[in-house]
């Protein structure tokens, strides 16, 4: 039958095993670290048994020159030298690992920290950007590098932000009057000209629906026009009398004679009859004779050198050189292509997938018109009520509340 250790017998057996481990190491280190030759190694053992038991300052002091012709195999130039107490610089070779060093360098370096050493935020005074790697908390950034955008309930608010708010180049937003101001002076931050409100570019084109707020009417402002903006003021002014020659322009004409007699009585200015018929003794004798006196061609005088003709028509026969050809027309039997046509009227319905000019469409046409030259008023969509006046004229004819004349100024209602 086999026999098994049991738990303890086996930790014994464990433990037996550790001490023999651990006496050992302690021999073995012993052993090592012995240097009285405990194995008892001889000279003869190591090859040694030829070399004297001398140091080698002993062994340099006993050399003498004949020993050193007899290894050299000649005898040597006797010189004598005599090492110099110190060496110029010039003589010594520098590399990587050997250089001079001046004083102002041993200076410099011994000013110079360790290179384990480390700074605070007080002795740092600058530090390039680009040098700074990672996220930086935006409380940690100086103080100008941002344009913040800063909210304020009122004008009152924003008066009264100071420098430790807002800076230069940051926004302010007002709440109650939805305005936004650039800061440009972070020094006059109490006063408007501390802000320049902005304003939006230049719009290329809005259309009519897309401007909100739109005035349901646009009246024109009082308004006032010079004389020289009135069409025809002038020339109506100049037919009417002065104001020193009667109030009413019937009065104007201070007298009427006619051969030296005064035909005006008040407003009324009476003339005689024209005569229906003359005396004879007013006519020349040649109109009474009853054969009336010739002249010739060439007695007449300042004769134009040329006569228009009166309006007159010629029969075809009459006019030579006519051909259809010399006068651009078509020959009698020819066709016409459905488009273009100069003229007449088209009916029936086209269809082009191009573009269709004609200086009139009548009937009704689908699609859209790049430009016309006329439209009707009620077929343009999106046209305000009211258009504000540009700068215009009246014509003294269209007032209908003519001003005073008692002191020369005329006043016109604006139409």
């Amino acid at each position: 039958m086999k026999r098994f250790l049991g738990k303890q017998g086996l930790q014994e057996v464990i433990n037996k095993i550790k001490e023999m481990i651990s006496f050992a190491d302690t021999h073995i280190n012993h052993h090592l670290s012995d240097t009285s030759n405990p194995h008892q190694v001889t000279k003869d053992q190591i090859g040694l048994n030829n070399v004297e038991n001398k140091s080698s300052l002993t062994i340099r002091s006993e050399i003498t020159k004949q020993n050193i012709t007899d290894s050299l195999g000649y005898t040597p130039v006797e010189t004598q030298y005599e090492h110099p107490l110190f060496h110029p610089a010039s003589i010594i070779t520098q590399d990587e690992t050997h250089r001079f060093a001046t004083d102002s360098e041993k200076k410099s370096w011994n000013s110079k920290a360790d290179a384990s050493h480390k700074h605070t935020s007080d002795d740092i005074s600058s530090l390039e950007a680009n040098k700074i790697t990672g996220k930086i908390s935006i409380d940690n950034l100086p103080h100008g590098a941002l344009d913040r955008c800063i909210v304020v309930a009122s004008d009152d608010n924003r008066f009264a932000l100071t420098a430790e708010d807002v800076q230069k180049g940051d926004t302010v937003k007002v709440n109650s009057t939805g305005q936004m101001y650039f800061v440009v002076d972070d020094a006059k931050l109490s006063t408007e000209e501390g802000y320049e409100v902005y304003t939006t570019g230049t719009a290329t084109s809005i259309p009519w629906s897309g401007v909100t707020g739109k005035p349901d009417a646009f009246p024109p402002s009082a308004h006032k026009h010079e004389m020289s903006d009135v069409n025809g003021l002038n020339d109506a002014l100049s037919k009417k009398a002065a104001l020193d020659q009667g109030i009413k322009a019937d009065s104007a004409v201070q007298s009427v004679k006619l051969g030296g007699v005064e035909k005006k009585s008040g407003t009324t200015v009476e003339l005689p009859a024209y005569p229906t018929t003359l005396p004879a003794s007013d006519v020349s004798a040649w109109a009474k004779a009853s054969s009336k006196p010739s002249y010739s061609w060439s007695e007449i005088t300042d004769k134009p050198s040329a006569f228009a003709p009166s309006g007159h028509t010629h029969t075809l026969s009459q006019v030579t050189g006519v051909t259809p050809s010399a006068i651009g027309a078509a020959a009698a039997s020819h066709s016409h292509s459905y488009l273009p046509l100069s003229g007449g009227t088209l009916s029936g319905a086209v269809s082009s997938s191009s573009t269709i000019k004609a200086a009139t469409f009548y009937g009704n046409l689908s699609g859209n018109a790049n430009s016309a030259s006329s439209v009707a008023w009620g077929n343009v969509s999106d046209r305000p009520s009211v258009f504000t006046p540009s700068a215009h004229s009246h014509h003294v004819a269209q007032s209908s509340e003519p001003g005073s004349q008692n002191n020369g100024d005329l006043w016109f209602k604006t139409i």
